[in-house]
């Protein structure tokens, strides 16, 4: 969320840690995924940092506006780091669908809620905000446009996030894309509230005849990815991308708050492209599940 919830408290004294975030690729189109390389290199003197600290990232316009934000906890957490060492992870992200196009300074930083900022090695943009590298966002690519059909809510955008395009479903929404005949990732970000569910919420992800299942764990914003067949795709100009939860819920029927709307997924993003362009993309973490021709799906996820 743009702003991220890192604050703006004084900083703690130069820790010896440096860090970069390498953008793969180094112009992005909006709406697409992408990856960020990050690595943090701590002195031959540096202490490592108390438990507590996360990373705040900061996806920054020339004119010092927020674009989007990185905020996590590294890989493994900076209280484990140790003098001399470099440590590498990558996360995969999108560019906003309605960013608008430029170039965007990362900056980054280490952050602890009670303790505030601490002072990195590197280039100061100001309060301890360190440039660890830039991307390019371009205008969305025509011929990756999706077509919502049923079962979408209007999008809605969180407090403080003008470029979100995030999305509730019904428990059933399908949405259409363009079919090149050849193996395919969907890659979704999404959440919901899984407290709201009379059982564990599962999500599935179906192209024609292929399916892949993917729990949901908790309430936390989550992403998955599945690799469909060319085969599954069928032959006509767009193929359809059905997304099915197991369940539902009405947030006013559970004294939740007034909204009367049947509630699936709160999708934040969802993308779907050539398996070969986006799987380089993919942090290792984000395996590609392989979407399999299902013996039975439950009465409530079967397609339409």
């Amino acid at each position: 969320m743009p702003g991220g919830s890192c604050g703006r408290r004084p900083a703690a004294d130069a820790s010896g840690i440096s860090a970069r975030a390498g953008i793969r690729p180094a112009t992005v189109a909006a709406g697409s995924p992408f990856a960020v390389d990050y690595s943090w290199t701590m002195g031959a003197d540096a202490a490592a940092p108390s438990e507590g600290y996360a990373a705040f990232v900061h996806f920054v316009h020339p004119d010092g506006a927020i674009a989007f934000t990185d905020d996590h906890v590294p890989e493994p957490p900076p209280s484990s780091w140790r003098p001399g060492q470099t440590y590498r992870y990558t996360r995969t992200l999108f560019a906003p669908a309605r960013a608008f196009p430029g170039k965007l300074q990362v900056r980054l930083g280490l952050f602890h809620p009670q303790r505030g900022r601490l002072g990195l090695t590197g280039t100061d943009a100001g309060l301890q905000e360190y440039v660890a590298g830039e991307v390019e966002v371009g205008p969305g690519d025509d011929r990756r446009r999706l077509r919502y059909g049923p079962g979408w809510y209007p999008p809605d955008a969180p407090p403080g996030d003008p470029f979100g395009d995030r999305r509730w479903t019904r428990p059933e929404a399908w949405l259409a894309f363009r079919n090149r005949e050849e193996d395919v990732i969907a890659v979704v970000r999404g959440e919901t509230n899984y407290e709201a569910f009379a059982r564990p919420p599962v999500l599935t992800l179906a192209v024609g005849p292929a399916a892949a299942r993917v729990p949901i764990g908790s309430s936390a914003p989550f992403v998955a990815a599945v690799r469909f067949p060319a085969a599954a795709l069928g032959k006509e100009r767009w193929a359809e991308l059905e997304l099915a939860m197991n369940g539902s819920f009405v947030p006013s029927a559970l004294g939740m708050n007034a909204d009367q709307r049947e509630l699936g997924l709160w999708v934040h993003h969802v993308f779907v492209g050539p398996a070969r362009e986006v799987e380089p993309l993919l942090a290792p973490a984000l395996k590609p599940i392989r979407a399999a021709r299902p013996a039975a799906l439950p009465a409530a996820q079967k397609s339409k």
